[in-house]
């Protein structure tokens, strides 16, 4: 009781600094809309239950960055599937993952069958699940669809940043003589991409994108693009245009490179609010409550009609019903499960095989006018 008239002060005190009182905030901010807030209400979990989160949910997102070739498809679609998913689910982290709400489900499962008859409180009767079913498909059908189509436009975004910077060197290689400025311009476009990975990873994965862009480039580009910090994808961008207008390129190209640039951008700056714009919390709040609250009340019917097999069926349920809002969950911010690493590794492959073909290219250029000129002589 004492907790809670002292997180009512807390909340009170607050919404009045928040401009309600004699403070100077926002004026709409009401002590209901705070209690929305489920930021304000911390529920610690157990150390281990922690640890365990951690290492199988978080630790698992890496291993969730898959890139597809044509034996990977071939056993994607086999009919096998079916027996190796099944298979590995005890070592899905999805599964693993959720072992602590099932748990719980499953442990109210085993007190309804314990505690039976329950009838007289009206928890037997099945019409209320009958009734909420549909809207507890929608809610997770609308979640599930709209983390998948974030998660698509972050591989879009990505898609983009390789054709357009691949397009962007390819018309600096071919317009810009100068050796020293195309080359540079080539660096910073390398740079940048390096540079907008490491933007959307953490810890010692940003240290390896880190040191791509830091291999790349010379001694001094190097310096100014470390100085630029949060901005370091723009500060390789404006290089390249700098570059752009002070070389001799013709109006067309330098049109083209403009375009180049303006996709780049927008590409960066779909990422930024994929990253810091989730879906509506509200519409996440209801949905967990929904869901746990639907799987905490499903076990009293079963326990009359199943008896003691209600405690694994509520499990798998719970299993099945949860997944399906985890993966909804867990590509909601889709740059930390997308393959990053690819598109970068594929943009500079592709880079460097064009640099090589453009060589390659100059070189029979120079014997034919060698030849041609030794004829006329």
């Amino acid at each position: 009781m004492t907790q809670t008239r002292y997180l009512g002060k807390v909340r009170a005190r607050n919404w009045k600094s928040n401009g309600n009182g004699n403070g100077n905030g926002d004026q709409n901010t009401s002590p209901s809309e705070a209690e929305d807030d489920d930021s304000l209400i911390d529920v610690p979990l157990p150390l281990g239950l922690a640890e365990w989160e951690t290492n199988v949910k978080e630790g698992a997102r890496p291993y969730r960055r898959v890139r597809f070739d044509n034996e990977r498809w071939k056993r994607h679609r086999s009919i096998g599937r079916y027996w190796r998913h099944i298979a590995t689910m005890p070592s899905s982290r999805v599964v693993r993952g959720l072992l602590a709400p099932c748990s719980f489900t499953s442990l109210i499962a085993y007190a309804a069958y314990v505690f039976q008859p329950v009838e007289p409180l009206g928890l037997t009767s099945t019409l209320p699940f009958e009734l909420t079913s549909p809207l507890l498909g929608l809610l997770l059908v609308f979640r599930t669809n709209e983390a998948m189509a974030r998660w698509l436009r972050a591989h879009d975004a990505w898609a983009r940043v390789v054709s357009r910077n691949l397009e962007a060197r390819d018309v600096i290689a071919t317009h810009v003589e100068d050796d020293e400025m195309r080359e540079c311009a080539g660096r910073h476009l390398l740079a940048h991409a390096s540079a907008l990975a490491a933007r959307y990873r953490t810890n010692g994965e940003r240290a390896v994108h880190d040191d791509e862009w830091a291999n790349v480039l010379m001694p001094e580009e190097r310096e100014a693009m470390e100085s630029a910090r949060e901005n370091r994808p723009a500060h390789a961008l404006r290089v390249v245009r700098s570059v752009m207008s002070a070389s001799d390129a013709p109006m067309h190209a330098q049109a083209r490179i403009a375009d180049c640039i303006a996709t780049l951008t927008d590409a960066c700056t779909e990422c930024d609010q994929l990253t810091s714009t989730p879906i509506p919390l509200s519409y996440t709040r209801h949905t967990s409550r929904f869901l746990l609250l639907w799987l905490s009340l499903l076990p009293f019917p079963l326990a009359l009609s199943l008896g003691i097999a209600a405690v694994p069926a509520t499990f798998f349920i719970a299993i099945l019903l949860l997944g399906v809002e985890e993966i909804g969950v867990q590509i909601e911010e889709p740059l930390s499960v997308a393959d990053i690493e690819g598109f970068v590794a594929e943009l500079h492959k592709e880079s460097a095989e064009a640099d090589a073909q453009r060589e390659r290219v100059n070189e029979l250029i120079m014997r034919k006018m060698k030849t041609s000129q030794a004829a006329i002589k």
